[in-house]
């Protein structure tokens, strides 16, 4: 579930203009004014990093929900729990660059970890994901 807040207000007229922001918490807020008369209207909201844009609503969602959670965070490299504790974020995003075993660029740790079509990782790139991936779900449990 996304938050939307709705701060838009109705004028008089027929034109519109709406200006939408996302917030740190993954929240989006909508400004502005809808005339009174103003033809019904879709409006789209482009996002610039949807993967990192659902991290955050993802994220927003949990700590709606309440109770005992660890959330992962393979994008920035790091965790929280609902213990308000957070680590790893030092070590950076699990996978970077945007080479592959197949094209490789130089720059990242994709050109080892990702596979010939660019999207799965490798042998090596599992082995380097599922060890990032106990180390911080051990830490973000030990710290629940």
């Amino acid at each position: 579930t996304l938050t939307l807040v709705n701060k838009a207000r109705t004028v008089g007229g027929t034109g519109a203009s709406l200006r939408m922001s996302k917030r740190s918490d993954g929240t989006i807020t909508v400004t502005g004014s809808i005339g009174r008369n103003s033809p019904t209207r879709r409006y789209s909201y482009v996002i610039d990093d949807p993967a990192m844009f659902t991290t955050g609503a993802f994220r927003a969602a949990l700590q709606a929900a309440g109770g005992l959670w660890v959330f992962v965070d393979n994008l920035r490299g790091g965790w929280f729990n609902s213990a308000g504790a957070s680590g790893g974020f030092a070590a950076g995003p699990w996978q970077t660059g945007t080479g592959h075993i197949g094209a490789p660029t130089g720059q990242g740790n994709g050109d080892r970890f990702l596979s010939a079509d660019g999207v799965h990782p490798n042998a090596a790139g599992s082995h380097h994901l599922g060890s990032r991936l106990a180390s911080d779900l051990r830490a973000a449990i030990l710290a629940l």
